[in-house]
């Protein structure tokens, strides 16, 4: 039987700054400048731009140039994760032994790297050692040991998934499992051997959808009785996901305040423009260059902005897609 357990959790994006580290702190700031020398050239090759085709003969003086459609795109909604906890029956083989079947024992580093050989054989990446599961793992297992229970949930509630939050060494995941064993295991092949001959175990071990692993095994005593646990611990991080860019969307709410803007320019000159008629012809070129160049500008932005809201929705699209494993 596999438990599913599904939460819903909301985030938020922050800077984070290690105040342990200034290189973080140069390199944000280094970053920051970076990106506004960027932003500074960018708005000059733009204005650049609109000049050059304003002083272009193919326009027209004499006649107004059209305002393209200013209606956006909307920005994609990014999903909830929901979490999961994969939690395969525990594997207790205690009762098929008498004593401790002969062999070196137990290792984690060797049952890192049977579980990623039997992923190779399949086809599979292999799994990266994880220092934060490691110690889930060795959490639950000493828990189980020093209380004498041999379950994914202990008697207060705590699972796999309480352990790796609400821990020092917090591991926010979009996906965990738990693979447990108990018997006389004589060395790592078994005990891997074991979890592949079991149908939930094996479908941990190969799925595709985990990153890291961390392991735990120790020989002590079970209820009174000589015996060798392992827990492998599965999980892939939160942040293999691409988080979508905050900025490109800041980007386009000032973009929108600009479009505003010159829409209210324009109506002013358009208005100043009809008043005057062929009164003043002089005037009426200055108003109708003014309004062209106006145009111009509006329309190079709202393309600009049509982009990087599709920029924007695109890199929805890709993290929407990672957290649905």
């Amino acid at each position: 039987m596999v438990l599913f357990i599904s939460l819903s959790v909301s985030f938020s994006y922050s800077a984070f700054v290690d105040s342990r580290d200034g290189q973080k702190e140069k390199f944000a700031s280094s970053n920051s400048e970076i990106l506004n020398i960027k932003e500074d050239s960018e708005v000059k090759r733009n204005e650049e731009i609109v000049e050059r085709k304003v002083s272009e003969s193919a326009i027209n003086l004499d006649s107004l140039i059209a305002i393209k459609n200013s209606t956006l795109a909307t920005f994609s909604e990014i999903i909830e994760v929901a979490k999961r906890v994969v939690t395969p029956r525990p594997l207790n083989q205690l009762a098929l032994v008498g004593d401790l079947f002969s062999g070196p024992g137990l290792t984690r580093s060797g049952v890192v790297a049977w579980t990623n050989i039997k992923r190779i054989e399949v086809g599979l990446n292999p799994l990266s050692e994880n220092a934060s599961l490691n110690e889930v793992a060795r959490l639950r297992l000493e828990d189980m040991f020093a209380r004498g229970y041999f379950e994914h949930i202990s008697p207060e509630g705590t699972s796999v998934s309480d352990v790796a939050e609400n821990s020092s060494f917090a591991y926010e995941y979009i996906i965990i499992g738990e693979n447990l064993a108990l018997g006389g295991f004589s060395d790592d092949e078994k005990v891997v051997e074991a979890w592949m001959a079991s149908p939930g175990h094996r479908d941990n071990i190969l799925a595709s959808r985990y990153q890291d692993i961390g392991v735990a095994v120790r020989e002590d005593f079970y209820n009174g009785k000589k015996a060798r646990m392992a827990v492998q611990v599965f999980g892939t991080p939160l942040n293999a996901c691409p988080i979508p860019l905050m900025t490109l969307k800041n980007k386009v709410t000032t973009n929108k305040e600009e479009l505003a803007r010159l829409n209210n320019q324009l109506s002013k000159i358009k208005s100043q423009i009809d008043a005057s008629g062929m009164l003043n012809p002089a005037e009426n070129r200055n108003l109708t260059r003014e309004h062209n160049r106006l145009v111009i500008k509006h329309n190079n932005l709202l393309e600009v902005t049509q982009a990087t809201i599709t920029e924007y929705n695109n890199q929805v699209k890709t993290f929407n897609q990672c957290v649905k494993l």
